[in-house]
């Protein structure tokens, strides 16, 4: 029986440690792009005299533990208590290469049994590990003593839809050796509002999966869904003036012969956004802007007649292909931007447009067809994304020009957004390293920087 007078000092200790972690990373350090790091200070603290009891009096050396997300910062201060972590990764949590926003057994250097990166995974991997454990015992293929496998669970996990898909599969397999141990702390309205999963690594103190590069892809391919990534707010409030008017929708009217995209029949509207400061430009008011935010792009700079590279870019990563774009105007001519709101609707506008050139219909034309007619046959398109790619990629297939695409393809490394998209290559000087690069036309000394950073 441990000593509880123990207990409470080391309650004590944990609690002013995890706290300092946060108040460092949020007033001491730094913060070079100007946006709050973050660390879930309210549900962390709640749960330190459950984790202290648990990593000082309760455990066994066979027992495996999944901490919730938000108590990372309690996590890495009992592992540093116990030799397994240095001050200096906790001075740098949630900054690149520091102590991570979520236990991560990939990316901290002390003991994490199971990565949690995200909400419910816990209950999940915990109620499984237990399973496969009784499993591998059952067929005498290892020894040893039992394990407890213990979650750790915030009160808002359980709205989560695993936890009962699990509990169905422990309910048939006979669990057993499973704590979950639920901290009620109502704490889960201390997060931001949001209308759609925040941009992938944009989100660069969160880490884990909260950093997510597939939404995009997602959007382009699921039915009845209009996926939208505005960068600036101008977009965003002509998106949703017509997304409240589609959802309302019911129509069965042909397709638009303007854009080909079934706008009759109405659907659902996703909106992935950013908590990224952006300089917002002038008032637009022109109708090419409204319609191309709402029909999927529009040319933020329009591409001259000679031009041998356009940027296409979307969401967050909006400033970076501005500020490449001025640097590569130095030795590219006639450079183009253009500005995506929806890779989804201008792929599907696309393909419904080929199919009714191949049911007859030569004159058949989609909105991207019509933004990349501009283009000569020998201009290089460079795409842009923060998430998968593969989101803007195909943009090179509309007309035949070559395509060198810049996105994430990795995710859950914590830092400052700078750090990150350098890591990723979606960074100004990346873009513009990949033209000199990549493309046909003046290489001078002073790129070399660029390429040999």
């Amino acid at each position: 029986m441990t000593d509880t007078n123990h207990l409470k000092t080391i309650e004590k200790r944990l609690l002013w440690l995890s706290r300092w972690m946060i108040h460092h990373a949020n007033h001491v350090r730094p913060r070079v792009d100007g946006i709050k790091t973050g660390g879930h200070q309210a549900s962390s603290a709640s749960v330190v005299s459950i984790m202290t009891a648990l990593y000082f009096s309760a455990l066994r050396p066979e027992d495996r533990v999944a901490v919730k997300p938000d108590a990372s910062p309690v996590f890495h201060a009992i592992q540093y208590l116990m030799g397994r972590q240095t001050r200096e990764k906790l001075e740098n949590f949630r900054g690149y290469g520091g102590a991570q926003s979520y236990p991560s057994r990939t990316k901290d250097v002390d003991e994490v049994d199971f990565s949690t990166g995200s909400v419910g995974l816990g209950v999940g991997i915990t109620a499984l590990a237990s399973i496969v454990q009784d499993f591998v015992r059952a067929k005498q293929w290892g020894e040893g003593k039992l394990g407890r496998m213990v979650a750790l669970v915030g009160d808002a996990e359980l709205d989560e839809g695993n936890v009962y898909e699990v509990l169905q599969e422990g309910w048939k397999n006979d669990l057993r050796n499973c704590w979950w141990i639920v901290d009620y702390n109502r704490q889960s309205l201390d997060g931001i509002l949001i209308v759609g999963t925040p941009s992938g690594v944009t989100l660069a103190p969160e880490g884990g999966a909260h950093q997510s590069i597939g939404t995009p892809l997602i959007g382009i391919s699921q039915d009845g869904l209009a996926a939208f990534e505005p960068a600036f707010a101008d977009e965003l409030a002509v998106i949703m003036e017509w997304a409240f008017d589609y959802m309302q929708r019911d129509g069965e009217n042909a397709p638009d012969e303007r854009t080909w995209l079934r706008d009759e029949t109405g659907g659902s509207v996703y909106l992935r956004l950013t908590t990224k400061p952006l300089e917002q430009p002038l008032k637009r008011v022109d109708d090419d802007f409204r319609q191309g935010a709402i029909d999927g792009a529009y040319w933020l700079r329009k591409p001259g007649p000679n031009c041998a590279v356009a940027i296409a870019y979307q969401g967050a990563v909006a400033d970076e292909a501005i500020a490449a774009a001025g640097v590569i105007g130095e030795f590219r001519r006639d450079v183009g931007v253009l500005a995506v709101t929806s890779a989804d609707r201008l792929n599907a506008g696309w393909t419904a447009a080929q199919r009714e050139r191949a049911r007859g219909n030569p004159r058949a034309r989609s909105h991207v067809e019509r933004l990349l007619e501009p283009l000569p046959g020998h201009c290089a398109i460079i795409t842009v994304i923060d998430g998968h790619p593969a989101t803007l990629s195909w943009l090179g297939a509309v007309a035949g020009h070559r395509t060198i695409p810049h996105g994430v393809e990795h995710f859950g490394q914590t830092g400052t957004i700078g750090d990150l998209y350098r890591h990723f290559r979606i960074d100004r000087n990346a873009i513009a390293a990949s033209v000199i690069a990549l493309t046909a036309g003046r290489r001078a000394r002073e790129h070399e920087t660029l390429l040999f950073p």
